[in-house]
């Protein structure tokens, strides 16, 4: 039997691995569900979005067929979907609190959806802000 790899494997950011666990850790809280699709999308979406802000004002552009590229016979509808699809689970699954903290959403966090542009946006200054933060503090620590 033999099973192709389906993904290619290069790196596809040049976000460092304490980044790429900052991510994962922050969807896990978030409540997207680690076995879907829109989870290993979405963490690949925010890669860029950490590196590069101005990636996500393009969607459709950058950011799908970036993701299409990384992983083979994938269509940029798919993701789209796909990545649609985890938020909605995240809304109705996740951490209210640190929902509300990231997005400041209160009473309305079960009715609202934020679009896929809002969500990896808002997600991706969250997490640069976290970095920044904790590289300030292990700057000062260390001096």
């Amino acid at each position: 039997m033999n099973i192709q790899a389906t993904a290619n494997h290069e790196r596809i950011s040049t976000c460092p691995a304490d980044c790429e666990n900052t991510i994962i850790r922050t969807l896990l809280k978030l409540g997207i569900p680690a076995n879907t699709k829109g989870f290993h999308y979405i963490k690949i979406a925010l890669m860029y979005g950490v590196e590069s802000p101005i990636a996500l004002t393009s969607m459709s552009k950058i950011i799908y067929p970036a993701i299409a590229n990384y992983y083979y016979s994938v269509s940029a509808s798919s993701i789209e979907r796909a990545i649609r699809y985890a938020i909605a689970q995240s809304t109705q699954r996740g951490d209210s609190e640190l929902i509300s903290q990231i997005f400041g959403y209160t009473d309305s966090l079960k009715y609202y959806n934020p679009t896929n542009r809002e969500f990896l946006a808002v997600v991706s200054e969250y997490i640069r802000e976290m970095h920044s933060n904790s590289s300030s503090v292990q700057h000062y620590v260390s001096a």
